[in-house]
């Protein structure tokens, strides 16, 4: 029997071999594979389940019963091991467990003959029985054998159309079941294990069965049999979340793009309308043929008119509605329909994206005339969207709008105090009129009318301070921003950004700094806290050091390894760090 015609080949090409005998031991095996391949091997061999069929100087071929029955060619190539398997890590070139069991077969009796045939022979027994013999075994066997009977049921569909959808339904359904399971098992990587194989082997030939079943009922053009069927199929596998339906799709897209060119348009448009808000039917849907697609822009249009048009005071639309929006506008632009794109754009300004996409719109047919009166009604219906006021700022002033634009801006800082785009626009738009020190002042003055009367409970009482330091240090005020670290005691980049600028001259107050964050970082327990403290003691130890003062900081250190010497990990890490450190003299 050559088994070799049945092999996966791992390894390509015609070379002269160097001769088994030489170069086949138990350590070439070991260098060959990974460590956990080799012993289970090992157990393979050990259990008895190789079975060497062929064998010669330049190869041998066996059986090996894992589970599956794996067929192993075993050889030499450029001067070392290898071979070939059909399991699943051999067919993608690994050297694996078969491999090492056939190995340590023949090393265990290399003079061994060809394995001897069972005396007891399958195939000509059942050839000697009776048609009455036959069926009582088939009959026995039945119960163990479900696969086979599902196998032979799906070639015998019945011959009623309405009975055999029935039929094809509920094969869909069982093999969406299987397919839970094989998404399951699939990250799973020890072929070991019965389940895998079975499981995954079990779903993917009836897959495969119920595609050949649907590709002759589309050759035969029984589509009474075949629309309700693959219907039913697309509108399962998107409904199942626990897999993934691009896979599942695969055997129903060719098969629905090519019956639906041919028989009922309207249905398919109406399946299509639908299913069309489903993601996963995204891909199907791209490949009807034109005519299906015409159609359906045709019905979709007659859809979208029925819509009320929604102003920029209106709530947001549907997630229905936005769908529907974006699939016309792409079948618009591809059409070349710019009258309606331009009317979808105009009847939809629930969302200040929506207002964007017109604005661009507007822009790219230079309908300049509409661009200005739109930003502004909608600076107005979204005081807070940054998008649309830095636009309509920014409009304002390249239209020589200019105090209309410092004043939008200014309105825009006013209700967006703490976000550095308003402030950052106000700058960019009171730099070129000359004004930027006069807005500087005014919004320092606003953010401490603020962080004074302290109206909101938690951003003004915290965030507002911040940006007060933030901006005074962007100024150039140190002074006025060192006066307000008091309000920050927390551990943040913009209070390190402050000490690093004010202790370039006054390290002790950087220093001073650095030990209020050290006393709160001490108290949190954990790896990421500890980093943080060792972070923090190297740049307090650093100004320290610059203030001429290093006796604080060796106190302080000695304090903590004595107050904190019940955590290990601190006091690794403080030990570690510890070494690091200048002799102390």
């Amino acid at each position: 029997m050559n088994f070799s015609k049945m092999m996966t080949s791992v390894f390509c090409g015609e070379e002269e071999m160097d001769n088994l005998k030489t170069l086949l031991s138990e350590a070439a095996l070991q260098e060959r594979t990974e460590p956990e391949f080799f012993d289970r091997g090992e157990n393979y061999f050990r259990r008895g389940r190789v079975r060497i069929e062929e064998k010669d100087d330049e190869h041998i071929l066996a059986s090996v019963n894992g589970t599956h029955r794996y067929h192993v060619q075993l050889t030499v190539r450029e001067q070392r091991l290898a071979g070939t398997c059909n399991c699943p890590v051999g067919r993608i070139g690994i050297f694996c467990k078969h491999l090492v069991a056939t190995g340590l077969a023949y090393l265990s009796c290399p003079e061994n003959v060809v394995g001897e045939k069972p005396a007891f022979d399958w195939k000509q027994f059942v050839r000697t029985l009776s048609q009455e013999e036959l069926v009582t075994l088939v009959l026995e066997m039945s119960a163990r054998c479900p696969q086979i009977i599902e196998k032979y049921r799906m070639k015998n569909l019945p011959s009623s159309p309405a009975a055999k959808v029935k039929v094809l339904q509920k094969k869909i359904h069982s093999l969406l079941s299987q397919a839970k399971k094989v998404t399951q098992l699939d990250g799973y990587d020890d072929y070991d294990y019965d389940t895998n194989e079975s499981v995954s082997e079990r779903f993917y030939e009836e897959l495969t069965q119920l595609e050949t079943i649907l590709e002759n009922l589309a050759k035969e053009k029984d589509f009474q049999t075949l629309y309700p069927v693959v219907e039913y199929g697309i509108e399962k596998s998107i409904a199942t979340v626990e897999i993934n339906p691009d896979e599942f799709l695969e055997i129903f897209k060719p098969l629905y793009v090519l019956s639906s060119s041919a028989e009922a348009p309207k249905r398919v448009v109406q399946k299509i309308q639908q299913w069309g808000s489903e993601v996963p039917f995204y891909e199907l849907f791209q490949q009807f043929p034109k005519p299906i697609l015409d159609l359906w822009y045709k019905e979709a249009r007659c859809e979208w008119e029925k819509l009320p048009t929604l102003k920029m005071s209106d709530q947001s639309s549907s997630y229905e509605r936005e769908f529907l929006e974006s699939r016309l506008i792409s079948f618009a632009e591809a059409r070349g329909d710019i009258d309606f794109l331009l009317r979808i754009r105009q009847q939809n300004l629930s969302g200040p994206e929506h207002v964007l996409e017109l604005l661009r719109e507007y822009q790219r047919r230079e309908m300049t005339e509409e661009i200005l009166p739109l930003l502004q009604k909608a600076g107005n219906t979204f005081p807070d969207d940054q998008e649309i006021q830095q636009t309509l700022v920014r409009e304002l002033r390249n239209r020589k709008k200019t105090k209309e634009a410092l004043a939008q801006a200014w309105t825009f800082f006013e209700n967006n105090p703490a976000e550095k785009s308003a402030f950052s626009l106000l700058m960019e738009i009171a730099e070129p009129t000359g004004k930027k020190t006069e807005f500087l002042d005014k919004a320092l003055q606003h953010l401490e009318k603020l962080d004074v009367a302290k109206q909101s409970t938690y951003w003004n009482a915290f965030y507002i301070k911040e940006r007060r330091v933030e901006i005074l240090l962007d100024a150039g005020r140190l002074e006025q921003a060192w006066e307000l670290r008091k309000g920050l005691n927390r551990l943040h980049p913009l209070g390190r950004r402050l000490a690093k600028m004010w202790g370039q001259d006054h390290p002790a107050d950087a220093a001073s700094l650095y030990r209020q964050w050290l006393d709160v970082a001490i108290q949190t327990t954990g790896e990421a806290a500890y980093e943080e403290v060792v972070s923090l003691l190297k740049e307090y130890e650093q100004y320290c050091r610059a203030a001429g003062n290093p006796a604080e900081f060796i106190a302080y250190f000695q304090w903590i390894q004595e107050k904190y010497r019940r955590r290990p990990r601190l006091m690794e890490k403080l030990q570690a760090y510890e070494r690091t450190l200048p002799e102390r003299g």
